[in-house]
């Protein structure tokens, strides 16, 4: 008999920041809610919990909004342009030569959603801001990042956040947990100030997550990222409520003095339909 052996390819396991290794079937799950960053940066505890949970991987909403953000550093005001994936990735968006100054600053996001479909009722989202390494922000302060629920309830202590950003070529992390100074928890959701690391950083990303409940349907779910543009302490950005008629349809601050500090970016949403 002959045997012709032909080569194959041997599936890579996935190393993380940790230093333990996450099977190949197990990443490609992952990657269905997560980056490759957050997968990166995920701690072993969360990994063990998340494979052992009833969350459906396989069924996953995703909804992905790129935005160029161009900002008057005199006046505050900020203009919101929708741009192509290409445009973010490699940072080619058109600016006009008098918004080439020192009196105007720059920056893209890529604002992506996910959703699982309902498991015993309940479902997990996912919201990633990711800044383009090509337009990262200038303005380091209190940026809030979150979510408005219709028909959901979130479980509580499962909303978390996290601020990971690269430096020197290794990448660290600011985790925000349920309770914490930082969060705001609302009857109709819930945001998280997150403080812009100072640090000379080549990337920067604000991520949010938690479990929500399936009150009746259909369900809707509103992600919203607010930069804020001047230099603002905690309270001021914790100085708002969740609301339909907010910034991103969530963020409704207290004054519009405040609502100016912020760049105003369009938000993100998915649906359940039915069970």
């Amino acid at each position: 008999m002959l045997f012709v052996l032909m080569p194959y390819a041997v599936a890579a396991d996935f190393h993380t920041s940790e230093g333990y290794d996450i099977p190949e079937e197990d990443y490609q799950k992952l990657k269905n809610l997560y980056n490759d960053v957050s997968i990166y940066m995920m701690p072993y505890e969360k990994y063990v919990d998340l494979m052992s949970s009833s969350i459906n991987f396989d069924n996953v909403q995703k909804v992905n909004k790129y935005i160029f953000t161009l900002c008057d550093n005199n006046t505050g005001e900020c203009e919101d342009t929708e741009i192509s994936e290409e445009e973010y990735e490699t940072g080619n968006v058109y600016v006009p030569v008098p918004y080439k100054s020192d009196t105007y600053s720059t920056a893209s996001k890529a604002l992506k959603l996910t959703l699982t479909d309902p498991s015993d009722g309940l479902v997990f989202f996912t919201m990633d801001n990711v800044w383009s390494p090509y337009h990262l922000p200038k303005v380091r302060s209190f940026d809030v990042i979150g979510i408005r629920i219709g028909n959901f309830r979130v479980v509580n202590g499962s909303q978390l956040g996290m601020q990971i950003y690269e430096t020197n070529g290794e990448y660290k992390s600011i985790k925000y947990v349920p309770n914490g100074t930082n969060i705001s928890n609302q009857s109709l959701g819930f945001g998280i100030s997150m403080n812009i690391v100072n640090d000379d950083i080549t990337q920067l990303q604000n991520s949010l997550e938690g479990l929500l409940q399936i009150d009746a349907t259909p369900a809707v779910i509103y992600g919203s990222y607010q930069h804020a543009v001047v230099d603002i302490d905690l309270a001021t950005s914790k100085s708002y409520t969740i609301s339909s008629g907010g910034l991103g349809s969530v963020f409704k601050f207290s004054t519009t003095k405040i609502e100016n500090y912020y760049d105003k970016m369009g938000g993100v949403y998915l649906d359940i339909i039915s069970l």
